[in-house]
């Protein structure tokens, strides 16, 4: 149910004339399939618990003011809310004894909270530029029991008890201030985590953890199975981007950072931002994951350098100016990787598996099986043996390609395997950028291996064969890539 009252201020000189007007809607009950709250008609007083369906949908646009009228009074949500501010007007949920946001639309005799926002089982909710103050009488601000939540640009502050309450379903706080707030400002009752990374705690340092954060000293608390490393160093509430000011510079491509893979503690990244401010001060920010470090950047005209080595790492980055008023980018972080250099594994003699390339079934084995290439090497039979013997001049008598390198087989024990797959735990991790494990034919000599070499359309490299003109042998290839 929904009432609009519009209040007016009259001057009086011969005649009555309305010079100003603010509309105030009180709300209550369920809400219908596609309702839009609008600024126009905000502040929304709310008289009793709103109850979004199934099947239902409320979208509040930029600059709305939601005040609850009493402490138990919030939001069921079982079908769609969709809190859609803006960087300029942000929408508020607070107290209706708050006179600070939207003047004074009345008062509570029951205190100064609301309940609190709970997103049911099969829900959506989305909170964009929100900023939710004096709630939580309940329980949180924010609970979650089984619904989709996103949480962006947004501020949970000055709750009764917790912030965010994840209960079930999946959860997502990014680029948001959560401080003040009497408990947990984010905690998780399940033992599945939730993504709560690149937020402002109300410090530097982060929210206090008793295990992942102890040094924490924002005055929130996390619970277990919340991933918030690595944490803003500054507000973003607080933070005004500016991107005209603050931009990238046109050496690099968007991100301000000419090259974003290196080779640890020896590639020289080169930071680079322009910046038409006043002011003098801008810095870039590094998080290797566990914690945030600031570099000076030096001025040179309108634009700003910094370069350094980093040591191994996953590393996310942004700028800022004129004392942390202005960001680039506006939101988010960049990022870069640093590993070591990429490695060549040259297996050991008998390290690599060996095929003929025989068309003819008078001179295969009879232990051969397919219709062209036939393993040579490991040997199942002297025939096997006979058919990888070199003629005196060091070439192959027979046609032998290689493919493989050998990690096991049959009566030897495990040869290359672990270290193979070792070689793609350090990729994967970044304590090595690439790898290449090359197969050769340990039979022929050095300058064979090293002057010749060509992989044909099945993906055999032959070492007999020189590579088509303009290109190089398959192993320096290799050492190119």
């Amino acid at each position: 149910m929904k009432y609009k009252i519009v209040f007016g201020a009259l001057a009086v000189a011969f005649f009555l004339v309305p010079v100003s007007t603010l509309a105030l809607t009180i709300i209550s009950g369920n809400i219908a399939p596609g309702t839009v709250w609008t600024k126009a008609e905000s502040p929304y007083l709310l008289s009793a618990p709103i109850n979004i369906p199934v099947g239902s949908s409320l979208t509040i646009e930029p600059g709305v003011i939601v005040k609850p009228g009493q402490p138990n009074i919030g939001f069921s949500v079982s079908g769609t809310l969709n809190v859609l501010g803006s960087i300029s007007d942000p929408i508020y949920f607070t107290s209706i004894n708050d006179d600070s946001i939207g003047g004074h639309n009345g008062s509570s005799q029951w205190g100064d909270s609301w309940d609190g926002i709970v997103i049911n089982s099969g829900a959506s909710a989305n909170f964009n530029y929100a900023i939710l103050k004096n709630g939580g009488y309940s329980c949180a601000e924010i609970l979650n029991l089984g619904g989709t939540l996103t949480v962006l640009h947004s501020e949970i502050t000055n709750s009764a008890n917790f912030g965010i309450v994840h209960s079930g379903g999946t959860t997502m706080i990014s680029q948001s201030s959560i401080h003040n707030n009497n408990g947990y400002g984010v905690y998780n009752s399940i033992a599945e985590p939730i993504d709560a990374k690149n937020n402002w705690w109300g410090s530097t340092v982060g929210p206090y953890h008793s295990l992942l954060n102890i040094d924490g000293l924002g005055n929130n608390r996390v619970s277990d199975y919340v991933d918030f490393i690595p944490f803003l160093m500054t507000d973003p509430a607080k933070t005004t981007p500016v991107s005209n000011i603050l931009s990238d510079s046109t050496e690099t491509e968007d991100d301000g950072l000419i090259d974003a893979k290196g080779v640890a503690d020896k590639t020289n990244f080169t930071f680079s931002i322009d910046y038409t401010g006043t002011t003098d001060d801008v810095t870039l920010w590094a998080n290797d994951g566990t914690e945030s470090k600031s570099y000076p950047l030096t001025k040179i005209g309108e634009s700003y350098s910094h370069i350094r080595t980093f040591p191994k790492g996953h590393y996310s980055y942004h700028y800022e100016a004129n004392g942390g008023k202005v960001r680039f980018p506006e939101i988010g972080e960049l990022s870069f990787i640093t590993g070591y250099d990429s490695v060549i594994f040259l297996p050991g003699v008998a390290g690599s598996f060996l095929y003929e390339v025989s068309e003819l079934p008078s001179e295969r084995c009879l232990t051969d099986v397919g219709s062209q290439y036939f393993k040579r090497w490991f040997p199942l039979t002297d025939c096997d043996n006979s058919k990888l013997l070199l003629n005196t001049d060091g070439t192959s008598k027979n046609d032998i390609v290689t493919k493989d390198v050998v990690k096991t087989a049959v009566s030897i024990s495990r040869i290359y395997q672990s270290f193979i797959s070792d070689l793609d735990e350090w990729k994967s991790d970044g304590t090595i950028t690439d790898y290449s494990a090359i197969p050769y034919d340990w039979r022929l000599s050095l300058d064979d291996l090293f002057t010749k070499g060509k992989m044909n359309v099945d993906g055999y490299i032959d070492y007999s064969t020189l590579p088509t003109f303009g290109e190089k042998p398959y192993i320096m290839s290799e050492f190119d890539r």
